[in-house]
């Protein structure tokens, strides 16, 4: 009978749990201390996805970067309210906001470098509110030996797993003759490069025009100095550069040219229900293959990124000659994210068969249509995989659905991990996905298709203005 039962329940869809559950009296009340523990245990076990294939392993650390970004920067650029039209605070290196009062202060100086003979810090950018002080930094290594980080990172992986702590960090923070830790921090990059983001915790009476600061990295044995200045505030949003406006989202473009490198920083204002995912290309893919660019005197330019950078990337550098003028950034597109998820459960066929699936997943602006899945063998997974085909309609010929974010889930729709690798068409659009599968899971599939990423279709012609 157990088995029965246990059969049953592996073969229910997840819409069928949905209705059971919805129609059922569970008969007892659920209590905060009892949900925070259900939700702590949710999260621990939540999933990732690349082009290529991910791994459990990659979870914990997943997870206490997840924890130590959301404490992060309190001060955002989607976090921009009110009407048009009053005064825009423009940061370097870190935005436009309009009719800021949070921010009160700005570095002094910006891309302040300082070197020794292994290491170089370049400051990018420091801003301070009535009690913080956040720094953007980035350390680059002179004496790199790929042999030798690998290595190391394997120890600080090994050591990460073990302890399921991050390394504390080593870098404090001098007002006068006051020293602070970060309350916060996160740190991204690879090889050659790391790019670090503190935030530290002052008394307001540390936060002034006046007082000498000094950042210092112990790992590299280098510090910095600056002060605090006013930032610079504009009417409009053409004062601080060329800006182009589409689908409620403003693009101001902001250059410095250096001898053979025009270096230009993108800047937008937000006010659509969507967040920025990428003014370019992503994981190779852009629609129609198409992709950010420069026009000159003398043709079209390819862009170069920074090394390691995180999350929403704005800054892009070209090659130029000196004789080259007449520059214009040309934007075919952005790629916009909402944050909309559904579930559903696919029948897992016998290995090599392909079976026919009827599923419509609704989102808001795209119909996400399952056709067929097929048991696939797979290199380095002796379970095989399950290979989903897709096809799609978009209610707005302006808004193509890209990609999503696909997550194994339990019965009650807990998600449980996994990975997975895809394909795209000839337009940059996911047109299948092989799902790597786990012992025992032979008959239903339950995921979460989630965070669909869109293709905003609308051009922008940015005419920069360099001295």
């Amino acid at each position: 009978m157990e088995d029965k039962i246990m059969n049953a329940l592996d073969n229910f869809d997840i819409e069928d749990v949905d209705k059971l559950l919805k129609d059922s009296n569970i008969g007892f009340d659920i209590d905060k201390k009892t949900k925070a523990k259900i939700n702590s245990m949710a999260y621990k076990k939540t999933g990732i996805n690349n082009k290529r294939f991910f791994y459990r392993k990659l979870l914990a650390s997943a997870a206490i970067i997840l924890i130590i970004l959301t404490s992060l920067f309190t001060v955002g650029l989607d976090n921009i309210v009110g009407a048009l039209g009053k005064y825009f605070a423009f940061i370097p290196n870190y935005g436009i906001i309009e009719n800021n009062n949070t921010i009160l202060y700005v570095i002094d100086q910006q891309n302040l470098k300082t070197e020794n003979d292994s290491y170089t810090m370049l400051i990018n950018n420091a801003l301070a509110t009535e009690d913080t002080v956040s720094i953007s930094l980035r350390i680059e290594k002179k004496d790199f030996d790929e042999e030798k980080l690998m290595k190391k990172k394997q120890e600080e992986w090994d050591r990460l797993v073990k302890t399921n702590q991050m390394k504390e960090l080593n870098l404090f923070l001098m007002a006068g003759d006051k020293k602070y830790t970060p309350s916060n921090w996160l740190s991204g990059g690879g090889g050659i490069s790391k790019n670090i983001y503190a935030n530290f915790e002052l008394n307001p009476e540390d936060i002034n025009t006046e007082t000498v600061y000094k950042i210092k990295y112990i790992d590299s044995n280098l510090s910095s100095r600056f002060r605090f200045e006013n930032y610079k505030s504009f009417d409009s949003l053409e004062q601080i550069g060329s800006t182009g406006y589409n689908n409620n989202i403003s693009i101001t473009a902001v250059a410095n040219r250096n001898e053979d490198i025009l270096e230009v920083d993108l800047y937008p204002i937000n006010k659509s229900e969507y967040d920025i995912y990428s003014f370019n290309k992503k994981d190779g893919d852009g629609y129609m293959n198409m992709d950010l660019h420069l026009m000159t005197s003398t043709g079209k330019k390819e862009y170069r990124t920074p090394d390691g950078y995180m999350n929403l990337n704005n800054k892009f550098y070209f090659d130029v000659s000196c004789d080259e003028k007449d520059f214009v950034l040309n934007i075919p597109y952005i790629m916009v994210k909402n944050h909309e998820s559904k579930r559903t459960s696919l029948k897992i066929p016998n290995e090599g068969e392909k079976i026919a699936v009827n599923k419509e997943i609704k989102f808001k602006d795209s119909i996400v249509k399952i056709t067929e899945v097929e048991k696939v063998t797979v290199e380095g997974n002796e379970h095989g995989a399950l290979k989903i085909y897709f096809e799609y309609e978009n209610k707005n010929e302006n808004k193509i659905i890209r990609s999503f974010h696909i997550n194994r889930v339990n019965l009650l729709g807990i998600p449980q991990g996994g990975g997975y690798s895809w394909d795209t068409d000839e337009k940059g659009i996911i047109k299948y996905v092989c799902y790597n599968l786990e012992e025992g899971e032979d008959r239903v599939l339950r995921i979460n298709i989630e965070n669909p990423v869109y293709y905003l279709l609308g051009e922008y012609n940015l005419e920069l203005e360099v001295d």
